[in-house]
């Protein structure tokens, strides 16, 4: 799947969302849910902007969004949660077009994953046959690469958690929960995986206790 494939569904969800927003009365979630908008259709822009961008780049954008969409999603699972609205089959429809959207941008990523995995493959069969200083040179600048763009990509949230982890090496889970207890558990949870997944932080499990600690 390519970038321009997501064009159709993206505006499907755009439009069934227009369509959620005068059965949410509440001007608390009106706004929480605007700003979430606005946060994943800038990331959309940004995300066909870079389409001619380096896999990596446009790896870390495709996982930006499918966090965002989750953002999205968490909302309105909170909103159905509370009932704040009477009529729910427009936030329905507007929940599983979020979910297919969502699923076409882990699509993507994976298939950006597929081609990350070949290119560095290739990195370290030419590394392989250079001297140790020329290999360290490749490596360094592959890693650095990688850094830079994905501490670029950190929402607010996974950049305290980071900094949290940095500052208090080996921390819990609970620790971290109990730390962030203004966020959800499942949001908590969810940023762990993600700062898993982009090889910022590294996971131990002992004595089935969960720990954390930053890599960088």
């Amino acid at each position: 799947m390519k970038i321009e494939d997501t064009t159709n569904s993206f505006t499907e969800t755009l439009i069934l969302i227009a369509n959620f927003f005068p059965h949410l009365k509440d001007d608390f979630f009106v706004k929480k849910l605007r700003t979430k908008m606005a946060i994943l259709m800038r990331g959309y822009i940004k995300f066909r902007s870079w389409e001619d961008s380096a896999d990596v780049a446009q790896y870390y954008i495709a996982e930006k969004l499918i966090s965002d969409t989750d953002a999205i999603l968490e909302l309105l699972e909170v909103i159905n949660h509370l009932r704040v609205i009477k009529e729910t089959t427009p936030l329905l429809l507007a929940n599983q077009s979020l979910l297919a959207l969502k699923l076409e941008f882990v699509k993507i990523k994976n298939n950006l994953s597929v081609n990350l995995e070949k290119k560095d493959n290739n990195v370290s069969a030419v590394a392989s046959k250079s001297d140790n200083k020329n290999q360290a040179s490749i490596i360094n600048a592959v890693v650095s690469q990688k850094n830079i763009l994905q501490k670029r990509e950190l929402n607010p949230n996974k950049e305290k958690i980071l900094n949290f982890i940095k500052k208090s090496p080996n921390a819990r889970t609970k620790d971290i929960i109990h730390e962030f207890n203004a966020l959800s558990d499942r949001t908590v949870k969810r940023n762990l995986g993600e700062l898993l997944r982009v090889g910022l932080i590294n996971k131990k499990i002992e004595n089935k206790a969960v720990y954390y600690s930053a890599k960088f």
